[in-house]
């Protein structure tokens, strides 16, 4: 097998694991609480993850973990004060949605992202206008400095 079908498989279930954590999360009634604890994580590692993953400018937050993980492609629209990022597909929030999981948006994805944009510039604003799993829109996210 060769090293891009293996790295797809390896990209699929990886978001099966997560639709899978985000459920029994969900069916514990404790997914919110975990959220909550993962935006503290998300914004300690930030830092951490952009040095890991050789993140230098704010649009790569999006656009690297979209080419390394296959789960929402993010596309940017450069604004006169930052910029939009649109991803009109999610594997893992459709993933979730069909196994009723709850919302796995702001847990593994979201928060991480945050914490990363901001660990490179610690004033953006980083605001989220709709989700995939919430609406029915695309998932963007306007960032701002």
């Amino acid at each position: 097998m060769n090293t891009e079908k293996k790295l797809k498989q390896l990209q699929t279930l990886y978001v099966g694991v997560l639709a899978d954590t985000v459920k029994n999360y969900h069916q514990e009634g404790i997914l919110e609480n975990v959220a909550q604890n993962k935006k503290q994580i998300a914004a300690a590692m930030g830092k951490q993850h952009i040095q890991f993953l050789g993140i230098l400018e704010p649009v790569d937050v999006f656009t690297r973990v979209s080419e390394i993980v296959d789960c929402a492609a993010w596309e940017i629209e450069k604004q006169e004060d930052g910029f939009s990022a649109l991803a009109r597909s999610c594997k893992l929030a459709a993933a979730c949605k069909k196994m009723n999981a709850g919302n796995p948006c702001n847990i593994f994805c979201l928060y991480p992202l945050e914490g990363m944009l901001k660990a490179l510039v610690p004033t953006a604003r980083f605001d989220v206008k709709e989700t995939l799993y919430k609406d029915s829109a695309p998932c963007r996210v306007n960032v701002s400095f």
